[in-house]
């Protein structure tokens, strides 16, 4: 009964187009640069990130060494300078560590707020205790490697 409905379906031929060949070699290497892209991307960033804030740090610490120097009333010399730069540097990551952390705890009195107040204080805690975490570690194998303090991060 069925054989004659089978007869009827007419296959049609396979037809390969050369311009989809073509398109999906474009598309293969498209898709490699781009991967590729964001390799290097996600490998550069953060280095260029943390090449740039230890150079804002240090220089800071650096601009406001003399400054608290004559506030002390101590001696703008070359070993107070390495005393005081170190200091002001792990100073500086404190208050970099502080300040997101009392910003979000401030958003719960904002009345009308993008992400919940929890979430925003989950994040940043997480992310705070993550950094110091990373510093603390930083400063043991600093002790461990004999790296000196003012060559940190």
């Amino acid at each position: 009964m069925n054989q004659g409905a089978e007869n009827n379906v007419v296959e049609s031929p396979v037809v390969v187009d050369q311009g989809s060949a073509l398109a999906m070699i474009i598309l293969v290497v498209v898709t490699i640069i781009m991967v590729a892209l964001t390799i290097y991307i996600l490998i550069k960033i953060p280095s260029t990130i943390v090449r740039t804030s230890k150079n804002i740090v240090h220089k800071t610490a650096e601009d406001a060494t003399p400054l608290i120097l004559r506030i002390q009333h101590k001696k703008d010399n070359k070993s107070n300078h390495l005393k005081l730069t170190p200091r002001l540097v792990l100073f500086m990551k404190i208050i970099i560590l502080i300040a997101p952390v009392v910003l979000s705890f401030t958003s719960q009195f904002i009345d009308k707020q993008v992400i919940d107040f929890y979430i925003a204080m989950y994040a940043s805690l997480w992310l705070a205790c993550v950094s110091v975490i990373f510093f603390v570690f930083q400063y043991i194998l600093a002790s461990l490697f004999a790296i000196k303090r003012q060559d940190l991060w």
